[in-house]
């Protein structure tokens, strides 16, 4: 994904949290080319490209994560971001405090 993929999911997502809420997000990747061979010769080709967003939420002394792979499609990508925004918003109910 490019930068400016990321930033426009990000900045999406971040209008949507609450006053108290602190949220960062972070995206790795790879991309990679890969031969296999058997008995000399070339028997798979391949390209592996992964791209990922972690998203770790903050209020007061709690915080959680959540992490999924990116699409590649902003609706789909959205979507699923903001979902887990959801989830984790949930999960802070059971966190204990971090000090």
């Amino acid at each position: 994904m490019t930068e400016s993929y990321f930033y426009t999911l990000a900045d999406t997502i971040i209008k949507k949290l609450n006053k108290d809420e602190i949220l960062l997000c972070n995206m790795a990747g790879e991309e990679s080319d890969f031969v296999r061979f058997n008995k000399s010769k070339i028997r798979q080709p391949g390209r592996v490209k992964q791209d990922f967003i972690a998203l770790h939420l903050i209020v007061n002394q709690k915080h959680t994560t959540d992490d999924f792979s990116l699409t590649g499609n902003m609706e789909d990508d959205l979507s699923q971001a903001l979902s887990s925004l959801e989830v984790i918003r949930k999960d802070l109910e059971f966190v204990k405090d971090d000090p």
